[in-house]
């Protein structure tokens, strides 16, 4: 059953977030707004700590936000790439989450500021995560300390990296996971009609809009877009969270099929409510809790034997 809080926090998203991200036409606008709403659901974990950086490969420099708690382990990090549809969020709205994720196993968390739509259109938001990814090996973290994980659009990026992983023949992290991701630009799902209604966050009338916004003219089945068409074969482990009455649950059960049909090791766990990405939810309502503890407890043997 659905905690009291849950509850609450879910009638206050379809008032306040889900009409802002369906009517608010002006993109730069909208972003403002629901970032700002983003960030009162934020609540920092006790200790936790942030520093602005940079990382750079090549002739790429992406801003970035560490977030730890006390004393974390230098070899191990959490690469953490945010949600927001291409064109809002950020790490600073996503950065206690990660904290969070990251402090429960002793460890560092690092999330970029990749650009975002629609000043800057794919392919730019990818490549700033790509660098990010080399630039961590560069620094010295071996791939087998690292794990990825993103929400939503960064989902969508977190597989779209492990594919570019695969065909670039960099070495895999450790493990990855997801929220809610997005991996099928190209076709709408079924879910995305039936549950328009259940859903607390995301607006269906948004989305030829958004998607255009992020890749004017570009084939949507590409691998790095709709990342359920890329090969994942040796990929690490993967574990995919979703909630059963969200939009985007197509995508994260079309996505397992893709990863286990490939021999991935790959696990698929629902939720029994309808808000996109609950987990950043977390430390305000139970049920993020629960999450976020199981993502911890999936991480940790692919770590400890690293």
């Amino acid at each position: 059953m659905m905690s009291l809080r849950f509850k609450i926090v879910s009638r206050a998203s379809k008032t306040l977030f889900k009409p802002a991200l369906a009517c608010i036409q002006n993109l730069q606008r909208m972003r403002t707004y629901l970032d700002f709403i983003t960030r009162m659901n934020g609540i920092n974990p006790k200790a936790a700590r942030y520093e602005k950086d940079r990382l750079s490969y090549k002739d790429k420099t992406i801003p970035v936000v560490w977030a730890h708690l006390d004393n974390p382990l230098k070899s191990q990090v959490l690469f953490y790439i945010h949600g927001g549809g291409f064109i809002f969020g950020s790490a600073d709205t996503h950065k206690h989450m990660a904290a969070d994720i990251a402090g429960q196993l002793g460890i560092k968390a690092v999330l970029p500021n990749y650009r975002l739509a629609p000043e800057n259109p794919y392919p730019a938001g990818f490549e700033d995560v790509v660098a990010s990814y080399r630039a961590l090996l560069e620094m010295g973290y071996k791939a087998k300390n690292i794990i990825i994980g993103g929400d939503s659009a960064g989902g969508g990026l977190t597989f779209a990296l492990l594919a570019y992983i695969k065909a670039n023949n960099l070495p895999m992290p450790a493990c990855s996971f997801t929220f809610a991701a997005l991996t099928n630009m190209a076709e709408e799902p079924e879910s995305l009609k039936i549950n328009a209604r259940s859903d607390c966050v995301l607006a269906a009338n948004r989305f030829g809009e958004l998607r255009d916004a992020y890749a004017p003219g570009e084939d949507l089945k590409a691998p790095y877009l709709s990342p359920v068409y890329a090969n994942f074969t040796g990929v690490t482990p993967v574990l995919l969270q979703a909630s059963k009455g969200e939009m985007l649950l197509d995508d994260s059960k079309a996505m397992h099929k893709r990863l286990t049909d490939q021999g991935v090791d790959a696990r698929l766990s629902l939720y029994d409510n309808g808000f996109h990405v609950f987990q950043i939810l977390r430390g305000l309502v139970p049920e993020a809790d629960q999450a976020i503890a199981e993502v911890v407890a999936f991480i940790k043997p692919h770590i400890s034997k690293s």
